[in-house]
């Protein structure tokens, strides 16, 4: 049985670790953005790519720190997808504001109407009554 350290298997860490081998050209012990693009590339990872570009090298610890990381919100993210989704009886994608408003208020960590109303606001611009949630979900986890 394989242990979990920091959200991924031993397994899965030596298989991260070969690639990031593979593509650290000179043996230096980190990556270049542009390795670090060209491994993702490889990995089927291209959409990380912004997650690298602050960096002019990236250790081999940095690298699955920020993937786990991404992993973590990727999976928050699906989690409260599907808790709207239970939500959403008629599979439509969206919820009418006041039933929004009324889900939002209703929920175990207590918010605000003033808060409810901003939120409702920035996921709401154009005033069209309805709030997609996949869309939402994504806005607001790319805030935090």
């Amino acid at each position: 049985m394989s242990s979990i350290v920091n959200g991924f298997t031993q397994v899965q860490k030596e298989e991260y670790k070969k690639y990031f081998d593979q593509f650290d050209q000179g043996q230096k012990n980190y990556l270049t953005n542009d390795e670090m693009n060209n491994l993702l590339e490889y990995l089927g990872l291209s959409t990380y790519r912004e997650l690298f570009n602050n960096f002019d090298m990236i250790t081999y610890n940095n690298y699955l720190s920020i993937l786990q990381k991404k992993i973590e919100r990727q999976k928050l993210e699906e989690e409260i997808i599907k808790a709207f989704e239970f939500f959403d009886k008629d599979k439509k994608g969206y919820f009418e504001i006041d039933f929004f408003k009324s889900l939002m208020l209703s929920l175990k960590e207590k918010l605000t109407i003033e808060e409810v109303n901003e939120m409702i606001k920035e996921a709401d611009p154009c005033s069209l009554g309805y709030i997609k949630y996949k869309e939402f979900v994504k806005f607001v986890l790319n805030t935090k």
